[in-house]
């Protein structure tokens, strides 16, 4: 056997010999390692999801803005929300752990009618800012010549809604010492005459008055007054009649209308 025969027979043997080694190992029981590959984290990221708001919103009243917001990475979060309405901003911080949601409240009260835009993190909204109903009385309208006691006199009262919503509630009219009152429904900036009947026995001078608005009412009565007169020793007989309206107004002439009647046989001087 030569020396190159001899050489490779033993590399055969030591390459065996270290291959039953590694099996023995493992088979054995042997420790061994291992290695664990881990996925990606993702970073903490948040999102708006939503914007709840009402649509309409009234000057002056707080009304409230509710954010919807999530964290979108595996990591807890810290951060601001910023809110902007035209020239109003406000914002808020918030932590949220790995994928949570959570809804943030902002509340404000905005002065001006119009309409506004929202918007957080570039998630916008709109809405429309309203004056609140306001009822307001314009006129008082009346007869001025022929309001006659005991008949129905129409009282007319001009009203208007200056007010960006409904308005619904009584209207109450004053006449004298009475009240009279009627359930008025008006739309937003709206006019509306309403009629109040009203009756008087006794003739004067009355305040009507609704709201801020008073005005003066004359009811008028019709009087005729009868005088009989008789002498019997000239033989005059003669009937006088005075018609006259209440009532009579101070520094005012009035017209008073006489008439004469002879009932007897002699003329009347």
């Amino acid at each position: 056997m030569n020396r190159k025969s001899i050489d490779k027979r033993l590399t055969i043997f030591v390459i065996v010999a270290m291959t039953l080694t590694v099996l023995s190992g493992c088979i054995g029981g042997g420790e061994t390692s291992s290695t664990t590959i881990s996925a990606p984290t993702t970073p903490a990221e948040l999102v708006i999801l939503d914007i709840i708001v009402d649509e309409k919103i009234v000057t002056n009243e707080k009304f409230d803005i509710k954010i919807k917001t999530k964290n979108t990475g595996d990591i807890e979060g810290e951060f601001t929300i910023d809110l902007k309405i035209d020239n109003i901003a406000q914002n808020k911080i918030v932590i949220l752990g790995p994928k949570e949601e959570k809804e943030i409240i902002f509340s404000l009260s905005i002065e001006e009618p119009g309409n506004y835009e929202i918007n957080v993190e570039g998630i916008k909204k709109e809405i429309t800012v309203l004056k609140p109903a306001e009822l307001k009385v314009v006129d008082i309208e009346t007869s001025e010549d022929h309001n006659e006691v005991d008949t129905s006199i129409d009282i007319g009262v001009l009203v208007e809604n200056s007010g960006g919503l409904s308005y619904s509630g009584e209207l109450e009219l004053k006449v004298g010492n009475e009240s009279f009152k009627k359930n008025l429904t008006l739309g937003p900036n709206e006019s509306k005459k309403t009629i109040f009947s009203y009756i008087s026995s006794k003739p004067g001078k009355f305040l009507v008055k609704c709201g801020d608005v008073t005005k003066e009412m004359i009811i008028y009565q019709d009087v005729t007054k009868v005088f009989h007169i008789e002498q019997e020793l000239h033989s005059i007989k003669f009937t006088v009649k005075f018609s006259y309206r209440l009532p009579f107004e101070i520094g005012k002439k009035e017209r008073i209308q006489v008439e004469v009647q002879n009932n007897g046989g002699a003329p009347i001087w």
